[in-house]
Parts: C-alpha cells; structure tokens; sequence
C-alpha cells in the first residue's frame, strides 16, 4: 500500500502527501549506549529505487510505557504516572495517519501495541476510515 502511495506521488510529479517510514526499534540498555539507530537494511534495500523526494525515513527507538507486554528486565521503562502528566492536545491524529506493519491504522505513532486500533487499510479506505465512529470519537 505504502508503495503504491509512493508511485502514484511519483506519477504525479507531486510532493504531497508527505510520506515517512518510521523504523521504531526496541532497544536494549546496551543499544543506547552504543548511539543512535540505524535504518534497518531490509527497508532501505526494499525501497531503495524511490528518490528522498517522494520518501523519508525516520529511525528512532521505541519508548517501553508501563503495562507493555513485554519482559522488560533488559529495557528502559518511563515510569511516569498518569497523575504526573499535563494533559494537553495533540494534532497529529488530524493531521496525520499512522499506518502501521499490518494495516492497522492508530490514532498515535507511540501506540506501539495497537491498542486503539481505527481501521485497517486492506479492508477499508482512508476516507472510509477517517470519518468512521471510532475516529470520530478522537
């Protein structure tokens, strides 16, 4: 799907939408000492033949929140209460799709175990899901 986005921007010589691959990785104590990730080599070979015109890249680590299913001895977890946060706006949802590996299209880039799911691109259309009822919600 992403690919096809790209071709048709690139059929009609346009630099809209803005497209970016994020490459969230998981990273280990270790991992962070060592630096910054790298794009992982899978991504840049399978879109390797797209100029940076119609494509970008962002490569950053996952953030392990409290209460992800994960073991987390190795990770570095944000502990922060819900308490503690000031709760304001975020625009991205409106101005914004995050599509993630399978389809499934998340209000939230940092929505990382998709637990607010809006749809999923194989089954419905991007119009169809921004004006359905959970997205309306938002």
């Amino acid at each position: 799907m992403i690919k096809k986005l790209i071709e048709l921007k690139h059929e009609f010589n346009s630099l809209t939408p803005e497209i970016f691959i994020a490459n969230c990785q998981m990273p280990s104590k270790q991992d962070i000492e060592q630096g910054n990730p790298k794009l992982a080599e899978y991504i840049a070979k399978d879109f390797s033949r797209y100029d940076n015109i119609y494509i970008q890249f962002k490569v950053y680590w996952t953030i392990f929140w409290s209460g992800m299913p994960k073991e987390t001895s190795e990770y570095i977890l944000d502990n922060t209460s819900l308490e503690d946060f000031t709760l304001n706006y975020c625009e991205h949802p409106h101005k914004l799709i995050t599509i993630r590996y399978n389809g499934d299209i998340v209000a939230c880039c940092y929505d990382t175990t998709n637990s607010y799911v809006l749809g999923n691109i194989h089954t419905s259309s991007i119009e169809e899901i921004w004006n359905n009822k959970r997205y309306r919600i938002l």
